[in-house]
């Protein structure tokens, strides 16, 4: 009895160790067939490839071709696009020219201010020099002569602006040395826009602020860029809502002058309608200050920081080729 209890237990647990050997046989046949078919599928890979011509081939290498001759076209036309705001350098202009050509200059815009009524930072200790004092009395380096001239023509440009534009008093006038110019270092090779800030002040009126602003903003010479602006008006405080003083209206005559003080203190101890009925009757108006501040009739000072760019080319061209750049031709 004691016999056949163990061949039983004996072949349950035979049975048991049987069936987990095949299915782990099982598991581990499967892996492996899985691992021989992707080493198939992998050489089988491999052997076409070695068959097949190498890449790039001529179809892909003739589309390559064709994307970059298209960004290259692209790349020229924003060049003259550019390019059409700055003029070309004048290589041809020495050392000892420039020091003429900016007296000369001088004299001509004074010229043009005197015509057309504006004044200028001019006196006797402090003559104009149209913000290169130093080059009154030195000659400036030859490597930078030609940037100078450009810089030059620049300042020009936008004092004839504010000549044009009616402004009444140019206040001051100053720029930042050009990179190599003096102690300042040359620029970094390879930048591919340059900025040449120049700083003035003037006092103007409304329209002739915005009429300068304008100009400078629409400027087919030259790229100038706007970089910082402040604007004070003449009188810092507005009149007073409502108030009926002297300080708030004029009254004006049939000639358009301010009649004097003493009739205006007479005219005010009057009731206003006795008052308008008597200022109806002497043809004479009454005009509100109010009406000046909103109309902008006041002036205005300003002071503008005014960047004046000139771009490198982003690629050599033929065409282009030593005009965009400085003294020397830079690849990009």
């Amino acid at each position: 009895m004691k016999a056949k209890q163990f061949y039983a237990v004996y072949g349950v647990i035979l049975a048991l160790i049987v069936g987990g050997a095949g299915f782990f046989l099982y598991r581990g046949f499967s892996a492996y067939s899985a691992a021989v078919e992707e080493f198939d599928n992998r050489d089988a890979t491999i052997k076409t490839l070695k068959k097949a011509a190498p890449f790039p081939n001529a179809a892909n290498l003739d589309k390559l071709t064709a994307q970059v001759d298209d960004y290259q076209q692209q790349i020229e036309e924003l060049n003259k696009a550019l390019l059409r705001f700055q003029k070309p350098l004048n290589m041809n202009v020495k050392d000892r020219e420039f020091q003429q050509i900016l007296k000369n200059k001088i004299r001509e815009f004074k010229e043009y201010a005197k015509a057309r009524g504006m004044g200028l930072p001019d006196t006797e200790s402090d003559p104009f020099y149209m913000a290169m004092d130093r080059y009154e009395t030195e000659l400036p380096e030859s490597e930078i002569v030609p940037l100078l001239v450009y810089q030059l023509d620049a300042v020009e440009r936008l004092l004839k602006m504010l000549a044009d534009s009616r402004v009444e008093q140019l206040t001051t006038l100053s720029r930042e040395t050009l990179p190599g110019e003096g102690d300042n270092p040359p620029a970094e090779e390879g930048t591919v826009v340059q900025k040449y800030p120049i700083s003035l002040t003037f006092s103007a009126t409304h329209s002739g602020f915005q009429s300068f602003i304008n100009a400078l903003s629409n400027d087919d010479e030259f790229f100038f860029i706007l970089r910082i602006i402040r604007v004070e008006n003449e009188k810092q405080e507005g009149p007073i809502k409502g108030a009926a003083d002297v300080g708030v209206s004029r009254i004006l005559n049939k000639e358009g002058v301010e009649i004097p003080q003493t009739e205006k203190d007479e005219l005010y101890q009057l009731p206003y309608d006795e008052m308008m009925a008597i200022i109806e009757e002497r043809g004479y108006r009454v005009e509100s200050q109010d009406a000046q501040v909103i109309m902008g009739q006041e002036k205005v000072h300003a002071y503008c920081i005014i960047d004046l760019a000139r771009f490198e080319e982003f690629i050599d061209t033929e065409e282009g080729a030593g005009e965009a750049g400085g003294p020397e031709k830079k690849k990009k």
